[in-house]
């Protein structure tokens, strides 16, 4: 029918090609300094659209807003949102990927960042040549906990994992930290798990793909991470997350090592 129209259509001259003045400012024209009848005011759904209309178009909103997290709870603005000095409703709220979007959705989120960070290892590490947009600055220690805090999801799920095994291997013996509840020195270190009984040992449990994106390999974290507790006379064991959490006893030889 298209095709079929503009074959008609090719060709044709306008009706109104080359007349002026067709359209001429009468009284209801818009001038400079006219004031619009509709500016400041409010229309509801009934006056818009007819009771019958307004009744479907509510129902369709709210049938579509059903099963929404961040509307739980929440009263519905249709008009006038984040206007000037009007906090957003999740302001210095975060949530989980399974509350944003489902167990199932997360999973598959969570899998196609997995995927796509293995394949671009290089992103978020610095080139030859970068310079730190903090480079020559001081923070000061409080500045830093707070971003340590704020950019971590804490516990993870070898934390978790891992305090469920120190708890079975050696009961109260072991006291997760990783959540920011310890910390020591300047620039602060903060180890996942210390020792409860006045033993300075500190436990940290790590996955390979962040320590070789961010230090290179895995030796060079332990190295580095190892001096850094060192020098405030503490010893450090390093679990492998990927590998040796599915061991116990292995990490059970690390502690008794260690102790000795």
């Amino acid at each position: 029918m298209r095709d079929k129209l503009g074959r008609i259509l090719k060709g044709s001259i306008p009706w109104n090609k080359g007349i002026k003045g067709i359209c001429k400012p009468n009284s209801t024209s818009f001038k400079k300094g006219h004031i619009p009848w509709i500016k400041g005011k409010r229309f509801t759904y009934e006056e818009l659209h007819g009771t019958e209309r307004a009744k479907e178009m509510k129902k369709a909103i709210s049938d579509s807003l059903k099963g929404n997290q961040h509307t739980k709870g929440k009263k519905i603005i249709s008009s006038g949102c984040f206007k000037k000095g009007i906090p957003s409703w999740n302001k210095g709220k975060r949530f989980t990927y399974e509350e944003l979007h489902g167990t199932e959705r997360a999973k598959e989120l969570k899998k196609a960042i997995s995927d796509f960070m293995k394949a671009n290892k290089h992103l978020g590490s610095f080139k030859k040549g970068m310079i730190p947009w903090n480079k020559g600055k001081k923070t000061k220690e409080e500045t830093i906990k707070k971003w340590i805090n704020s950019i971590n999801f804490r516990p993870t799920s070898y934390e978790i994992k891992l305090k469920e095994i120190l708890d079975t291997l050696q009961p109260n013996e072991w006291k997760y930290t990783g959540d920011g509840t310890f910390w020591m020195g300047y620039p602060p270190l903060n180890p996942d798990f210390v020792n409860c009984n006045g033993k300075k040992i500190a436990i940290e449990v790590f996955a390979n793909f962040h320590k070789e994106r961010n230090f290179g390999s895995v030796e060079n974290y332990i190295s580095q991470r190892r001096k850094e507790f060192n020098k405030y006379g503490w010893k450090t064991i390093f679990i492998y997350g990927d590998t040796e959490l599915k061991n116990p006893e292995l990490i059970l030889n690390k502690i008794k090592q260690i102790e000795v």
